[in-house]
């Protein structure tokens, strides 16, 4: 490992090193074992990337590039963190420190360094970066052709252990280099594979005839069709009249695509071009179409090895160019449905469930952000998930093919508040692709916590309400009762009354203790009836419910009133007991234990504790269960008065 700022000597030589009018001797061959990769100037590539952003992980920093360094540019394959820049100048690229050695070159304080040495700027000045660590992109043979580095905004070092990681992901690097230049040689094979057969077989026309592909012969640099069998015939909408014709007499509206002068500089220079996804603007049955192909101008030579002819080798690929066209416009207006949904929706992707979209609904009932979710496993997001809303429910809808709805399923989500209890509508509909195979699932849940609950409170509430119903039906039944026989006792205190009446009017006037015992009788008769009067106007009904696990009574008004409190009391069970007569306050408590365990019916007659005018009043009391899905909540009841048991009517 070389840690920098160096002594100011060895600072003088590698400011020399980065300016490309100082090369080294070996730096053009380096140069052209870079070009042999054919990896300038390419677009971002996933495996790359991937390793830069991991880079970014294992040492904690906010930026990982892997470049390359060409004779003026080094070009950045990868830019995890700095995506806004894809090339800079060799001159003042921090990553031309990497040549000509096998080491990690660290830099602990960029601008410190930049006073001896001409740095990025966009390093030093824009982007606030302070440390750098590169390790050489060192090829088979020995050319370094570039780094992968890490850079961050504080200074720090850089330990053994992490120098030794860096160079292994410098190995990857080249290793996925390597593959990737195999990979360009094999598909180059192929190609040249079928167009050397066809080179072979160009004069027998009946073979190109009958080849499964396009394929014409250009003879000479003014491109004469010499040969067009019945496929590429067809690809260009022509009949055989345009063989003997230059390719720009046969198709006038090529001119101007690029492509006449392609086969130009491929007559000229004999090297074939390989054409993948082009697209053609021709002219096929007097309409002009859109067309794609894989193609390659194959140059064919004499036996001194000048180019004579070119062979075309095409494949028309216009369908399937389309159908992906098609694709991804479904999936975008799939992406924008899910995205302006009302409901929480997603898009999950394969096997693994990758999240690859969701809107914000969804991430509300996830109580997670889009940074938190997207681009990631449910497996991951989600691991002790055992619900309705499971991996294992999308897992089972990828193996059955087939929509899969859970109405009102109950979630429990671990959230960094706590457990959450959900209650979803949750369906999962399976995407197919053009195999016919499940790739993405589309989840669409919708939180109805607060109307399943407000429903719930609603058949609670009906479910008391008939209880109450039930109740007073049966306290006005009693209380019909009490009526009938109170008005049997005063039809018989008014008949005694006027009875004695008559007895006092028939009395002789020397019968005077007889008189005042008839008098005082009617009196007593009369004061009965004046108390049955009071009992019946006064008669009240009271209501409550005992919650079965912590026995406290929610009553009503009428019943607060029966125990004498004020109609807006809080009722206690203490207060009331103290007014219940010995023993039956305990008696009361055991009879509402034993309905709630034992489900026994709750009826009793009890008396209170005489008042000031000692007159004791009787209270009756029955009750029943309620249940809620199975299960007992609560005892209902209603109280009301009933006369003295222990007294004659």
């Amino acid at each position: 490992m070389v840690v920098l700022p160096m002594l100011l000597n060895e600072t003088y030589t590698m400011e020399n090193n980065l300016a490309p009018t100082n090369l080294s001797p070996d730096d053009k061959r380096r140069v052209e074992a870079l070009k042999r990769y054919q990896i300038l100037g390419t677009p971002p590539e996933q495996t790359f990337d991937n390793i830069a952003r991991l880079a970014t992980q294992i040492f904690d920093l906010p930026v990982s590039l892997i470049s390359f360094i060409d004779t003026e540019n080094v070009f950045l394959k990868s830019n995890v963190g700095v995506e806004e820049i894809r090339n800079s100048p060799r001159s003042n690229s921090i990553c031309t420190m990497a040549l000509g050695t096998d080491e990690v070159m660290v830099v602990e304080d960029i601008p410190n360094l930049s006073r001896h040495l001409m740095t990025d700027p966009l390093l030093v000045a824009e982007m606030g970066f302070k440390f750098h660590a590169g390790a050489p992109l060192i090829t088979h043979d020995g050319f370094t052709i570039g780094t992968i580095c890490v850079i961050g905004r504080e200074t720090r070092t850089f330990s053994e252990k992490e120098t030794t990681m860096l160079k292994g992901l410098a190995r990857i690097v080249m290793d996925e280099i390597e593959l990737r230049l195999r990979g360009i040689f094999d598909a180059e094979k192929r190609v040249m594979d079928a167009a050397r057969l066809a080179q072979l077989n160009f004069n027998n026309q009946s073979l190109i005839a009958k080849a499964p592909m396009a394929i014409g012969v250009l003879n000479g640099r003014s491109l004469v069709i010499e040969l067009a069998n019945p496929i590429i015939l067809e690809v260009w909408g022509k009949t055989d009249e345009v063989i003997g014709k230059t390719l720009k007499e046969a198709l006038p509206e090529i001119e101007g695509q690029g492509f006449l002068q392609i086969l130009d500089n491929v007559f000229t220079s004999g090297i074939p071009y390989y054409g993948k996804e082009i697209c053609v603007f021709l002219m096929r049955n007097g309409v002009m179409e859109d067309v794609y192909f894989n193609f390659v101008y194959q140059p064919l030579q004499d036996g001194d090895g000048n180019t004579t002819s070119i062979m075309i080798v095409a494949n028309e690929i216009t369908e399937e160019m389309h159908a992906r066209k098609a694709l991804q416009n479904s999936e975008k207006q799939l992406e924008n449905m899910v995205m302006n949904s009302a409901s929480g929706m997603a898009i999950f992707s394969g096997k693994e469930l990758i999240v690859e979209a969701a809107n914000q609904q969804m991430f509300d009932i996830w109580c997670k952000t889009g940074e938190q979710i997207l681009g990631r496993s449910l497996f991951d997001i989600f691991p002790d998930s055992v619900n309705p809303a499971s991996t294992s429910s999308l897992t089972l809808v990828l193996e059955t093919r087939e929509t899969a709805n859970f109405p009102e399923a109950e979630v429990t989500l671990q959230t960094t508040e706590g457990p959450k209890d959900l209650i979803l509508n949750i369906s999962y509909v399976p995407v197919f692709d053009d195999d016919g195979e499940v790739h993405q699932i589309i989840a669409s849940v919708s939180d109805i916590t607060n109307i399943v609950n407000a429903r719930r409170l609603l058949e609670r509430m009906e479910s008391d309400t008939q209880t109450n119903n039930e109740l007073l039906t049966k306290s006005i039944q009693e209380l019909t009762s009490a009526n009938k026989d109170m008005r049997i006792t005063h039809e018989d205190l008014v008949a005694t009354q006027n009875l004695l009446r008559d007895m006092l009017s028939k009395v002789p006037e020397n019968q005077t203790g007889l008189y005042h015992s008839l008098q005082k009788i009617e009196e007593s008769i009369q004061k009965a009836e004046d108390v049955l009067h009071s009992y019946v106007d006064t008669s009240t009904v009271g209501i409550w419910h005992v919650d079965v696990n912590t026995l406290n009574c929610v009553a009503s008004p009428g019943l607060n009133k029966l125990y004498g409190f004020p109609t807006d009391h809080q009722f206690d069970w203490q207060e009331a007991i103290a007014l219940i007569s010995d023993p039956y306050g305990d008696k009361i408590m055991q009879a509402i234990r034993n309905s709630i365990d034992k489900n026994e019916p709750f009826s009793l007659d009890f008396p209170l504790n005489a008042t000031e005018d000692h007159q004791q009043r009787w209270l009756r009391a029955f009750g029943k269960l309620d249940y809620v899905d199975g299960k007992a909540t609560q005892l209902s009841g209603v109280t009301i008065e009933i006369p003295n048991p222990g007294q004659n009517n």
